[in-house]
């Protein structure tokens, strides 16, 4: 009987609330309602000229990586509009903050690796250190850059193997961009005993960099002696090429010394370090 009589009591109560208040309610509910749907209308209309705005803008972005912003763009104006919604139909959103916030934390610490590749990739489309095509080294990577993604960025090494770089490992390390430039510097060393003069070796080589076609004549190359020390001396051969020549005329040059020096019966200095094996008197 007395389970009767609260329940009575709740369903007079709940028709008292609806008398006082059910006109505010049902404004904010029509209201909400409009808004959801002309939200989610407007939200896919948007998303739709980004998908076509993305395909017609040549982006060093591969496809993958623009599906994913497209997709993140949406989560996040769909959360927007719920956040919007839940106002309007006065919802108290403190208990659902706190939720949310817990919820973010414990993703963010068990995917902080993954969004530190994502932030280095947004990062990397951004700034834009280096585009599709750029032959680059980082640390001990070194590849020409074939897709820039958002988790990682695919390098085609020179040995054509085709590696992927976490984003994060190439924001902490420093980058070198070797395509930047037009030209690029390219040197050979060599060491050579005393009984050889300086001059003579610094001529022979001048004479062979300047029937190289492919080495530029601005800025002009130059054999210098670079160094010396008990052994002999260290000559440099520096030459500046095309981007795209350096590595035929590096291989190229590097035949043609060994052929001169070989017509002129010279032979570059070699160290040899001897190593001695120390063993105890009682072994």
């Amino acid at each position: 009987m007395m389970y009767l009589i609260d329940l009575q009591t709740w369903w007079n109560d709940l028709i008292k609330f609806f008398q006082n208040n059910g006109t505010d309610i049902l404004m904010r509910t029509l209201i909400a309602l409009l808004v959801l749907i002309g939200g989610h209308y407007l939200i896919k209309l948007f998303i739709a000229i980004l998908r076509k705005a993305s395909r017609i803008k040549k982006s060093e972005v591969d496809r993958s990586a623009r599906a994913f912003v497209i997709s993140l763009v949406g989560v996040l104006l769909r959360f927007g509009l719920a956040i919007i919604v839940l106002l309007i139909l006065n919802v108290n959103l403190a208990g659902l903050a706190s939720i949310i916030s817990a919820g973010v934390l414990a993703i963010g610490l068990s995917l902080q690796d993954l969004i530190g590749n994502l932030a280095a990739g947004v990062t990397l489309l951004t700034s834009k250190p280096f585009v599709t095509g750029d032959f680059i080294a980082v640390a001990d990577k070194m590849g020409s850059v074939r897709r820039v993604g958002l988790i990682h960025t695919a390098l085609d090494t020179p040995d054509n193997q085709r590696i992927l770089v976490p984003n994060k490992f190439i924001v902490n390390n420093a980058i070198t961009n070797y395509s930047l430039n037009v030209t690029r510097r390219g040197q050979v060393r060599l060491n050579f005993s005393y009984e050889y003069e300086p001059d003579m070796i610094k001529n022979m080589f001048t004479e062979l960099i300047n029937k190289e076609e492919r080495i530029l004549e601005s800025p002009a190359p130059s054999v210098v002696v670079f160094g010396f020390n008990e052994y002999g001396f260290e000559v440099i051969i520096r030459f500046y090429t095309h981007v795209n020549d350096y590595w035929d005329t590096l291989f190229v040059l590097n035949e043609a010394v060994i052929k001169t020096l070989k017509d002129n019966k010279i032979t570059p200095s070699t160290r040899t370090w001897l190593v001695h094996e120390h063993r105890n008197e009682s072994d």
